[in-house]
């Protein structure tokens, strides 16, 4: 491995700058390279297996000295909290594992302590290999060949979760705690296996459970800037103006009018659904959220084609907005509030964005549905049925609203 030592100078003793000297390069290789490589890659993976199993450790972290420290019991969260090790070879392996078992957490949302588990396991299985003489690419060939044969035994051993006691059973096994998994259990249950969950803390004492009419999509924020909370690394929007412009918003102009015409009409957010936005548009909503004139986020739909039009016309139904074009001949200085849509609430993540309690009008709603469902029954394309089957579950499940009960800012946060 290569990495840059700083070697920069600073001011002459007359004040006159001096030249300033470019880092300089060390190169690691061999056994000194993996060695110290590994060291951090254990070093990470030991700390992270604490908190392994029904019953694993939490990990206490202090930001300063005199704040209270911040418990953990999160392996994807406490590798998050690492920034770098000391050792710049071992900061090149502790980092390895930090990217791995931060994917598993976005990818899977869980599994993150038994990923650095593995992981070390594997990696110590191939250093003794390799000391042994075995070909380092051989050896990775090999580990793809035995991961593909084990998913393949685990997916035939599986069995499915049905039933509103065994989803509870293997909630509370996973959250470590019966109240939680006894009401994941019923939301599953009701909402199906696919439902949507949003979890909100409040000051209580116990947990609790809510249900809304809304949807949710796939699609993210374009722009990480404009997340609410950096911590959970969601955008939360509520009461909320929802612009549904599915063109490529290139002028800072587009985004000030959307932004304007929600401030005259007395609104406190606002939702934009495009194909993108410019750098200077999104520097205008990061300022206005920093101010808190009018909170906003922006969104990128992920579907394509006859799925992505349908899908805006379905928020647009949903929220009582228009579902604005290319075609349509509108550009984004002309859009007043009457074109935009509105929702109770919004939630946006890297990979979906939920609307819930959509102010749109119930009989269109209506009529919507029964206009998919004709289509469904009608047609016999086989991508045209997936399509329209699809478009038809945003209108036929819920938002369901895990309510987490805590006294304390501390108990809530964790």
């Amino acid at each position: 491995m290569v990495y840059f030592e700083n070697a920069f100078s600073g001011p002459s003793q007359g004040g006159e700058e001096q030249e300033v000297a470019m880092p300089k390069p060390k190169v690691v290789l061999g056994d000194t390279s993996r060695a110290g490589m590994l060291r951090g890659f254990r070093s990470m993976g030991r700390l992270l297996a604490i908190t392994l199993g029904p019953v694993g450790g939490n990990i206490m972290n202090a930001k300063n000295y005199k704040g209270e420290p911040e418990i953990l019991s999160d392996a994807a969260t406490i590798a998050r909290r690492i920034i770098e090790l000391p050792d710049r070879v071992e900061n090149a392996g502790a980092m390895m594992l930090r990217h791995m078992v931060w994917r598993m957490r976005e990818d899977v949302g869980d599994g993150s302590a038994t990923t650095a588990v593995l992981a070390m396991a594997i990696v110590r299985e191939m250093e003794k290999m390799m000391a042994a003489g075995a070909n380092p690419m051989m050896l990775k060939q090999g580990i793809e060949i035995a991961a593909a044969a084990a998913v393949k035994a685990l997916e035939e051993m599986s069995i499915p979760l049905e039933g509103e006691e065994r989803i509870a059973a293997v909630a509370t096994a996973a959250v470590g705690d019966p109240e939680i998994g006894k009401l994941l259990g019923e939301i599953y249950d009701v909402l199906g296996p696919n439902a949507a969950i949003t979890i909100e803390p409040y000051i209580a004492t116990y947990h609790d459970r809510a249900y809304h009419e809304g949807a949710r999509f796939k699609g993210g924020y374009i722009s990480p800037y404009l997340l609410t909370d950096t911590v959970r690394h969601v955008a939360v929007l509520d009461d909320v103006y929802i612009l549904i412009a599915d063109i490529f918003i290139e002028t800072p102009q587009g985004v000030q009018n959307a932004l304007e015409q929600v401030y005259k009409a007395g609104g406190k957010s606002l939702l934009i659904i495009s194909k993108s936005v410019c750098d200077k548009g999104i520097g205008i909503m990061v300022a206005n959220n920093e101010r808190n004139t009018v909170r906003s986020c922006a969104v990128n739909p992920k579907p394509v084609g006859d799925l992505r039009r349908g899908m805006l016309e379905n928020i647009a139904v949903l929220t009582g907005g228009k579902a604005l074009t290319d075609k349509a001949g509108i550009a984004v200085t002309d859009i007043t509030i009457k074109d935009m849509g509105r929702a109770e609430r919004v939630i946006v993540t890297k990979d979906h964005f939920t609307i819930i309690g959509g102010k749109g009008d119930k009989n269109a709603i209506r009529e919507r549905l029964q206009k998919l469902r004709q289509r469904l029954r009608e047609t016999q394309d086989g991508e045209e049925r997936q399509t329209l089957r699809e478009l038809v579950t945003h209108f036929s499940s819920g938002v369901a609203e895990l309510r987490i009960g805590a006294l304390t800012e501390q108990e809530r946060k964790a």
